[in-house]
């Protein structure tokens, strides 16, 4: 079998998933729906069944991969949120690349996305709606259901170029594809999206100078998304009650605080989460939507994946990468979607194969036989 097949099915999966997240607002997205997942579904049992068979597991990994299931299919049952599971497709991914290889892969999925997106932009086949700020300032989505929408599509690409460009340290190359997103998410506004791209480009610099991270600073790091959800709660509590920091955060943060309050009204903390209305966009806030939309064990797993990566990332001195998972656990206070692991793939990296360890081991078992002779 040849090898591109893993990583031509993994962009098959990479580009369905996504179109089925950032298209909705193509006028024939729903007649499609169906097929499209239907075709991630299929793409995704051959990636799994090819990596089953040529690659063997270790336990660790086969327990994860059972949790996931078990929770997506209960998640899926109790609240119709595919978002667990699709976990288990992007960790076969993970499994069948590289990091640098699976980086490429998402980016190549995201180009071939907003090339069908913007071409139906362009012919007049989307009903994404305009959106004026109270300063007048006419938001553009760019064909995808928000500006938003499209920040964040354009934020998770810049992240995939930067890890690409990490091994070489390719920081001038690095920062000219960051202003040139930057110049498009302007016209958006999506403000959050170009916090995140510069401080994706801050994460090149010192993440590239790093060469150790102290293990009890990892830990700490590990559990920066846990720490995010006790804060949000506390703050959404302190804008009840009229605290003045917590109603300065609500307006700065475009009353996320005051759509978070009303959520605790209408929902219930269960297990395995609940229906959450969609047309009345209440949950921005990544921990809370994940908190009530796929409850309490989906949480815990999601968090526990982003804990997982982060601490992987240090083991191998990814120190780039690591900066851009707490990044991405910081940028869940403003977007739900970085919690999306289906569409934030790059968050299953921790599985990915390190082939930089691998052409090490097989130096150092060249050199020693080049010495016997």
């Amino acid at each position: 079998m040849s090898k591109r097949v893993p990583h031509i099915l993994t962009i098959i999966i990479f580009a369905l998933v996504q179109f089925n997240t950032f298209g909705r607002a193509v006028v024939w997205y729903e007649a499609v729906k169906i097929p499209v997942l239907a075709a991630a579904a299929v793409a995704s049992v051959a990636l799994a069944a090819i990596t089953i068979a040529t690659k063997k597991l270790p336990i660790k990994v086969w327990a994860l991969l059972a949790i996931m299931s078990v929770l997506g299919i209960a998640t899926f049952v109790c609240a119709k949120n595919t978002t667990l599971l699709y976990m288990v497709p992007v960790a076969f991914a993970a499994l069948a690349n590289t990091i640098d290889s699976y980086a490429k892969n998402d980016l190549i999925a995201k180009a071939a996305v907003l090339a069908l997106i913007l071409a139906c932009f362009a012919f007049g086949a989307t009903s994404a709606p305009s959106i004026v700020r109270n300063s007048g300032f006419v938001r553009q989505s760019f064909g995808f259901s928000h500006p938003n929408l499209f920040g964040y599509f354009i934020a998770t690409a810049f992240v995939d170029i930067a890890i690409l460009l990490r091994a070489k340290k390719r920081l001038i190359e690095t920062v000219i594809a960051g202003i040139i997103l930057c110049v498009a998410l302007y016209f958006a506004d999506s403000r959050a999206a170009i916090v995140v791209i510069i401080a994706v480009l801050g994460a090149f610099v010192i993440g590239g100078q790093m060469e150790k991270i102290n293990s009890k600073v990892v830990v700490l790091l590990s559990v920066i998304p846990a720490i995010l959800l006790v804060a949000s709660a506390a703050f959404t509590g302190l804008y009840v009650t009229n605290n003045r920091l917590a109603v300065t955060i609500n307006s700065i943060t475009s009353g996320r605080l005051d759509l978070q309050s009303h959520a605790e009204q209408a929902y219930e903390i269960t297990p395995f989460g609940q229906a959450i209305e969609t047309t009345w966009h209440p949950l921005d806030n990544g921990y809370y939507m994940g908190l009530y939309g796929f409850g309490v064990l989906g949480l815990m797993m999601v968090m526990g994946v982003y804990c997982l990566a982060i601490d992987r990332m240090a083991q191998r001195k990814e120190y780039i990468i690591l900066g851009i998972l707490i990044i991405l656990a910081v940028y869940a206070l403003m977007e739900s979607r970085p919690l999306v692991i289906a569409v934030t793939p790059i968050v299953m990296c921790f599985l990915c194969r390190d082939d930089r360890q691998r052409e090490t081991s097989l130096r150092i078992a060249g050199k020693a036989k080049h010495g016997k002779k």
